[in-house]
């Protein structure tokens, strides 16, 4: 198959290392050379393309032959971690593989390991003294849950419902109590307000891993609580094991 890997990171020159063992793998570069309506599948980032034409990756420009998409076959498939307005206008099959539920696993559990990291460097105390509140209980947020307490931490998740689960605590009933020595944000939601943040003042750490924006850096800097904005952790911490990762679910869409 005649394949093309976009992207700049690590991760994604991983995949285009293993993939060029089965694969011909054409960078973008050399696109404007050839026969678009050769190319099988197209391998993208994970927020994919933007824009009305296509032609904004990572929020940057980029240079593709003119009519590209348009000379794409039917049947190319695009292979991309989310959806994109433009994405979804295309014709051309489409896989998501943060929509993949053996994928979105693994990835957690290389987001947990980074989030460790980031634990350590926060605590001023051993972590087998210590507690953390984590928001939102989906795939990452179990699996630094899990990561955390075989490190011996206390844990504690915050559920947007009433909850009577051990280990569990319902938002009203968290945000009128006390909070745990450190807060790990993973839900996409603005859950941190002034209210509780004045009442926390100085005895917390927060460290926000949500996709989106959720936290007002101005009220952390204001009730001096400690704020860490974490993102793309797979690729800064392990950047060959989410390349690999990558690799697994594309190799599993090519050989459909």
């Amino acid at each position: 198959m005649i394949l093309s890997v976009w992207g700049e990171e690590r991760r994604m020159e991983e995949v285009r290392r293993l993939t060029r063992h089965r694969h011909t793998c054409v960078p973008i570069s050399q696109l404007m050379a050839l026969d678009l309506s050769l190319l099988d599948a197209l391998i993208l980032p994970v927020h994919g393309v933007q824009g009305r034409r296509g032609d904004y990756m990572d929020k940057a420009h980029i240079s593709l032959p003119e009519g590209f998409w348009e000379c794409l076959r039917e049947d190319c498939r695009i292979i991309s971690g989310m959806p994109s307005a433009f994405l979804d206008s295309l014709p051309q099959p489409k896989y998501y593989y943060m929509q993949d539920e053996a994928y979105a696993r693994r990835n957690a559990q290389l987001t947990a390991q980074g989030v460790l990291f980031y634990v350590l460097d926060h605590l001023d105390q051993a972590m087998n003294m210590s507690s953390v509140d984590i928001i939102g209980k989906g795939t990452c947020g179990k699996a630094i849950g899990s990561m955390l307490s075989q490190n011996g931490m206390r844990i504690r998740y915050v559920r947007h419902e009433e909850t009577n689960t051990p280990g569990e605590v319902s938002f009203m009933d968290w945000v009128n109590g006390r909070c745990a020595d450190l807060i790990i944000q993973t839900a996409p939601a603005a859950l941190l307000r002034e209210e509780q943040l004045r009442r926390w003042a100085k005895q917390t750490k927060v460290i926000d891993i949500a996709s989106v924006k959720t936290v007002d850096e101005r009220l952390m800097k204001r009730y001096e609580i400690p704020y860490l904005k974490a993102g793309n952790i797979p690729e800064l911490f392990a950047w060959k094991s989410a390349g690999a990762n990558l690799y697994a679910y594309v190799k599993k869409v090519l050989d459909e």
